[in-house]
Formats: structure tokens, sequence, C-alpha cells
């Protein structure tokens, strides 16, 4: 079996991408924005992929994997669909938007990660809520979680549904940002820029498939994926499984090392979906210098891990750096204890 990368042009790899079935869900192509006045207080030239503009539910970058994965559950003629993350999860926001735009049923089975208060009606989930999916809050690992999806399905096919499951298809997740890639480098092409590095909140398939597109292109640019607190799989080993299938999928070869995958764990604060105090001390920073809102738990620290980078020489002066925002705005509004007690939500006496 052929082992080296099928190095080949924008077009073809477009070409490649356009014979793998898709529903139209995000707003495409996103805008790839220069920070004029963030970029040059940290020393470099950054850029602002815009994810977080995709459309579907507010916005993120699981809009573009849905319209993979629903084509996928269309294909097989899905009548309900399976999925599940924490309370306030962005994948299941928009999953549930998706459902609702294309008539499928969804059930949710999301995670408690800060108690009590993840069952408010706030954020991601009023907004699962709205779209009419069936929602079970529970008290569990993500390793059981995903252990009722699982069972849930199985239940499902013996009671005569067609259930899908898109945790399952995760290669078609890292296939999205492919074609992210190829979107991005068509821009970046286009504006006579050469990027050093892509940073993004990461820890599978969307730094897969930022990987992925980067090496089929041959470019020199290296992908930072910062975690956002993920502890329940090896991350180098996921992005190595994900985006050698997405290459599959492809037709085409991409050989992934676990040791080339570049990932930082160390910023993710108390952990996953808890906001840090250098979290939102980013947030504030991206709000009060461009206009431009991060999220709470994922973007926030991906920042931080920029500035990080930055003052470690790994990043030098001077590069230019594109951070590709994932979106998860809505969860702003259920950490609002969080940015008061960070004193960003003060008012005046």
């Amino acid at each position: 079996m052929e082992r080296h990368v099928q190095n080949m042009t924008l077009t073809k790899l477009q070409s490649a991408l356009a014979k793998v079935p898709r529903v139209p869900l995000a707003k495409l192509p996103t805008p790839l924005d220069e920070l004029t006045r963030l970029g040059p207080r940290l020393g470099i030239r950054l850029l602002l992929k815009r994810e977080d503009l995709t459309g579907l539910a507010l916005g993120g970058n699981k809009s573009r994997m849905f319209e993979y994965l629903m084509a996928d559950a269309v294909d097989k003629k899905a009548d309900v669909v399976v999925g599940g993350a924490a309370a306030q999860s962005n994948f299941c926001r928009q999953l549930a938007a998706a459902c609702a735009a294309l008539g499928l049923e969804l059930h949710l089975f999301l995670r408690e990660v800060r108690g009590k208060v993840d069952r408010e009606p706030q954020g991601n989930l009023l907004l699962d809520l709205l779209f009419g999916a069936t929602v079970r809050i529970l008290e569990v690992s993500p390793t059981e979680q995903r252990a009722r999806m699982e069972a849930h399905v199985v239940e499902l096919r013996r009671a005569g549904r067609r259930p899908y499951f898109p945790q399952g298809e995760k290669y078609l997740g890292a296939l999205a940002y492919i074609a992210c890639a190829a979107e991005l480098y068509g821009q970046l092409d286009a504006a006579g820029i050469t990027a050093d590095w892509i940073l993004t909140s990461a820890a599978g398939e969307t730094q897969a498939g930022l990987v992925v597109g980067t090496k089929l292109l041959g470019r020199a640019t290296q992908v930072i994926g910062i975690n956002p607190g993920v502890t329940w799989w090896d991350v180098p080993t996921e992005v190595k499984r994900f985006g050698e299938g997405a290459a599959r999928r492809l037709g085409l070869t991409c050989p992934i090392d676990p040791a080339e995958v570049i990932n930082y764990g160390q910023y993710a604060g108390e952990g996953y979906g808890t906001p840090s105090p250098e979290g939102l001390a980013a947030l504030a920073l991206m709000a009060r210098t461009e206009g431009i809102l991060l999220d709470p738990v994922y973007t926030s620290k991906a920042l931080v891990g920029l500035q990080d980078l930055i003052r470690k020489g790994v990043i030098q002066t001077g590069q230019t750096v594109v951070f590709l925002h994932t979106g998860g705005l809505p969860a702003l509004f259920a950490y609002t204890e969080a940015l008061a007690g960070a004193g960003l939500t003060t008012l005046q006496a």
C-alpha cells in the first residue's frame, strides 16, 4: 500500500472534495480578516478565519462537519439521530439545528460538567431545546455517556427505527476541515500571504482535517491545536485516525505520525467546560481590541496558548498566524457568573 503523502494542487483537492455528498447548511466561504490592532500588540501578523460566522444556529466549526455527516445520515435513510457531549456543547447545538432543518428527530444525551447549573436552559442548552431536541442530562463520565448513547442506538434499531450516530463517523468531520483548509489556502494565495502557523482550539477532527489539508497541498504551514481539556482520548492518536480516515474517503493517502501532531494541553485550566482566569482575560482582550467575541471555554483558551507560545519564542515576532475561530458564542450566556467574577461585566455605581 502506498504510504507517502499524495501532494496535489488546490484545484485537484477541491475536485476530490466535490465528489463527496454534502448538504448545504453553512454559509461559506467564511471570511479571513486581519486583526490590525491585536496582531501588532502581540508582535505578529494575525489573521482570523471566521468559522464563528458559518451561520447555522449562530455559527461554529461544527456547521461544516454536519454538511457531510447529515448527507451521510440522509443517504442511510435515518429517521432519528443520537448525539451527546457536555451540557453546553456547541456540537449538540449545531446538530440540533441541522436535524431541525432536515426534519430529523434528535435524541441528545448531555453530560453535567459544572453541576446543577448545567440544567438551566441557557446558552447552547436553551437552543437545543428550541430546535426541538429530546434532551437527557446525565451525571456520568464521558466513557459512560458514550456507552449510554450506543446502547440507545441499539434500542432504537430493535424498535424498528433507523438511527444515525454522527459521533461514530468522525472521519467525516475531519473531511470538512480538509475542505476548510483548501478554502483557507485559496484565500491566502489570493491575498499573496504565506501563513507560518494555523492555531485553533482543537483536540480531534478539526485539527485532523487542517493537518491533512496542509500536507496534501504541500504547504509548510504548521498546525497547532490548543486542547480545551479533552482527557478521554490520546489526541495525537485520534488526529491520526480521523485524518487518515478522511483522506481515505477521498481516495487519497496521507499518513500522519502522531509525533508530528502539535497539540498543547496546558492551557485548559481546571478542565473541559470550565473557564480559566487567563482565558477570560484573553476573551476580554479580543473583545476590547477588535470588537470580536470569543467563547469562555474553547477559543479563549486558544488565545491564551497563542500569547504564551509567542512569549516562549515558539511563534516568533513578525510571523504570520491564522487563528481559526471555532465559534461557541452562545455559551457566553451560560457563564455569566464566571464573567462577573472576573470583573468583566461590572456596572458603574
